[in-house]
């Protein structure tokens, strides 16, 4: 932004925050076949190396045999 050039700024940073109704992270394939989705669920930097390695296995296998695939689902929403 040209205007605020001048502007003298320390720090700034802006981003979205992602949330589930339970705060734990969300990641699976969607209704749409081939699609994946991943939310991290404010934990993004502590669980993303593992999140990363059950999605890729979802999207290569089909399955994770990790202990957190189960639980952590996209269909714990609809089951509730």
């Amino acid at each position: 932004m040209p205007v605020l050039r001048d502007v003298a700024v320390l720090r700034q940073w802006s981003g979205h925050i992602s949330r589930t109704p339970d705060m734990q992270p969300a990641f699976g394939e969607t209704e749409i076949e081939g699609l994946y989705v991943v939310i991290s669920a404010y934990k993004g930097f502590m669980l993303s190396p593992q999140i990363g390695r059950i999605v890729a296995d979802l999207m290569t296998d089909g399955f994770s045999d990790h202990f957190a695939a189960g639980p952590l689902g996209l269909s714990r929403f609809k089951s509730g």
